[in-house]
């Protein structure tokens, strides 16, 4: 708002009035009221430019011309609220009472700032609310232009705080682009944004324990893995009554024994699952027993195969079997409980196996195994007989033969049968029978013996 001022000059004039010509006159002083102004924003710097010939300037006063409190400053500095044009008044006054003033009309205004973009958003499923937070000093945003990350067409939206639903899980890259208003200028930000959908992957949870022995003490360790989300609940029975809740819990035995541990995993989606595994504790008051080791075969002459069986007997009082060491002639190895070996040829070998108790001592057995050749059936001499459709030793008889088989290739080749093969190994003629009425209608019988065999 403008404020109308009233501008008023003082001089201070003085004389002498009598009735002689001689007059004497006094000039008054000359006072100049003036000042300048450099503007930020809506803060103004005045600075005084005001001159007195005389009598020194005693006093400043400052109207702003928006109903402030006057300011006696020399050089005031003053800050507006509002952005508009203000009549300003200075009034100087000399040391002698000589004043005077001038106004001025001073626009400000708000110098547009630089914006910032920036936002909030928040995911339910896959649809995500976004929220313009951008900022811009003096002055608004005109524009926004936002892209989504996903797929086009539909990925873009130009209002302040939009909404977009993805058609799948991911992370996508947002990005939102502003321009301001009175400034036309332009900023940028980017955002990963994570989006899952509602429905809830099962846990299917996979329990699963691992367990070190010293003496009665033993530490388990929580080997469960899941396919989703998490495990939120244990619970394990150490099988002498005792349990525990923790994921990797220790425990310690009044004696030992092998003991049955369960292990139950509970999943974040409710879904459990449970394992269960023996753990032999050591008492080391009690003296360790060597294991009892041997084995037996299945390789006997009246099943003759390359191929042979292995059954391991072993055992031991005071800790269970932890491992099984066969050796078979230096010709392959195993730590099967229970291995199958082939071998190359048929003959006498040795056969040693070593096993080790869970502390640590070893006992092995060796024993010589024959190993029977398998029998081959040998191929068999099949007959194929034709009647030939001409009286004399025609030429055409070797394909007529070929009739006795299934094939395109001619008898002297090998056939194809399935999965065996023939080939003709010799042939003869039968002569025809000349007896009775019709000798002169009877043809030879042509025979061919084949070998059946595998084919190559």
């Amino acid at each position: 708002m403008k404020k109308l001022l009233l501008v008023m000059t003082l001089g201070a004039l003085s004389g002498c009035m009598s009735d002689s010509d001689d007059t004497e006159e006094l000039s008054s002083p000359i006072i100049t009221a003036d000042f300048s102004t450099a503007k930020d924003d809506l803060k103004v710097t005045f600075t005084n430019t005001s001159t007195s010939t005389d009598s020194p300037i005693d006093s400043y006063q400052w109207d702003f011309g928006d109903d402030s409190a006057a300011s006696f400053a020399i050089n005031p500095v003053y800050t507006y609220t509002v952005a508009d044009t203000y009549s300003v008044l200075l009034t100087v006054t000399t040391e002698d009472g000589g004043s005077t003033s001038i106004t001025r009309d001073v626009s400000v205004a708000k110098i547009p700032g630089n914006p910032t973009a920036d936002f909030t958003y928040s995911p339910d499923g896959l649809t995500v609310t976004f929220t313009d937070s951008s900022a811009v000093a003096n002055d608004t945003i005109a524009n926004y232009s936002w892209n989504f990350g996903d797929v086009a067409p539909g990925n873009t939206s130009a209002l302040a705080s939009p909404s977009h639903t993805y058609s799948a899980s991911g992370d996508y890259d947002v990005t939102l682009d502003i321009t301001s208003e009175l400034g036309n200028k332009t900023a940028t930000v980017s955002y990963q944004v994570t989006v899952t959908d509602n429905v809830i992957d099962p846990v299917n949870p996979q329990a699963d324990f691992s367990s070190v022995v010293t003496d009665l003490d033993v530490t388990f360790t929580d080997l469960t893995s899941v396919d989703n989300g998490s495990i939120t609940d244990y619970l394990w029975g150490f099988g002498d009554s005792t349990s525990s809740a923790l994921a990797s819990p220790s425990h310690s035995y009044a004696a030992g024994g092998t003991y049955s541990v369960r292990l139950d995993v509970t999943g974040s989606d409710g879904t459990t699952a449970s394992n269960s595994k023996d753990v032999t504790a050591y008492d080391p008051a009690i003296e360790p027993t060597t294991p009892t080791v041997s084995f037996t075969s299945d390789a006997l002459a009246e099943l003759p195969s390359f191929t042979v069986n292995f059954t391991a007997d072993a055992a031991n009082e005071t800790s269970p079997i932890t491992t099984y060491a066969w050796d078979f002639d230096s010709l392959g190895a195993s730590s099967a409980f229970n291995p199958t070996f082939t071998f190359a040829d048929a003959g006498i070998y040795t056969i040693q196996l070593t096993v080790t108790s869970e502390e640590g001592i070893e006992n092995s057995y060796s024993e010589s195994v024959e190993v029977f050749a398998p029998v081959i059936e040998l191929p068999e001499y099949i007959a194929c007989q034709v009647t030939s459709t001409s009286s004399s030793n025609a030429s055409n008889r070797d394909e007529e033969l070929v009739s006795c088989f299934v094939s395109d290739v001619a008898i002297l080749d090998k056939k194809q049968a399935g999965v065996w093969c023939a080939e003709q190994v010799s042939s003869y003629i039968t002569g025809p029978d000349f007896s009775g009425l019709n000798w002169f209608r009877a043809r030879p019988t042509l025979t061919a013996n084949v070998l059946e065999t595998a084919c190559p």
